[in-house]
């Protein structure tokens, strides 16, 4: 028994649109996130003021630890039911869709990455069926036979930095 309660730690001032989607992927993906999805959760997370559309790697470890926090203190029900009131409807949607576009990078989904991903989804109201055609995208997108493979070279600096965090 704790006896602290556990919103003790964990206020709701603390989340914001970038610990959800970090803390949303961590719950999906489990702690032991690899270094590709870590540069595309840092690439998700930064906009063009940031050095190349990439959050540092300083930054995407800190924000890491202290989305595991929130996400520790409050379990995943409150953080989802917070995260929902927090973020606009669009916001949702993209979060889902990142976490999709996470998950079919390794091109397989465990069962209890995709019972977490659709009490998520539940959570958000979001139905299956509005994220159809955004399944079909990433499907298409990452379709391995189609690929250019080519990466600019920014992203293979970005790498570097995140062999570190893994």
């Amino acid at each position: 028994m704790r006896i602290f309660p556990k919103f003790r730690f964990a206020e709701v001032e603390d989340l914001n649109p970038q610990n959800i989607l970090a803390g949303l992927l961590l719950a999906v993906k489990g702690q032991a996130t690899n270094e590709v999805e870590l540069m595309h959760l840092s690439s998700n997370l930064a906009g063009p003021q940031s050095d190349n559309y990439m959050v540092k790697a300083d930054d995407l470890k800190r924000l890491i630890q202290t989305s595991t926090r929130i996400l520790d203190n409050l379990g995943l029900d409150a953080f989802v039911e917070q995260a929902s009131d927090i973020l606009t409807d669009r916001q949702k949607l993209a979060s889902l869709v990142t976490i999709m576009d996470v998950c079919m990078m390794e091109n397989s989904l465990l069962e209890g990455e995709k019972a977490i991903f659709d009490k998520v989804r539940e959570g958000f109201g979001i139905s299956e069926d509005e994220l159809r055609p955004f399944e079909e995208m990433l499907i298409l997108k990452n379709e391995s036979s189609i690929r250019l493979n080519v990466l600019p070279s920014s992203y293979n600096r970005a790498a570097e930095g995140f062999r570190s965090l893994v």
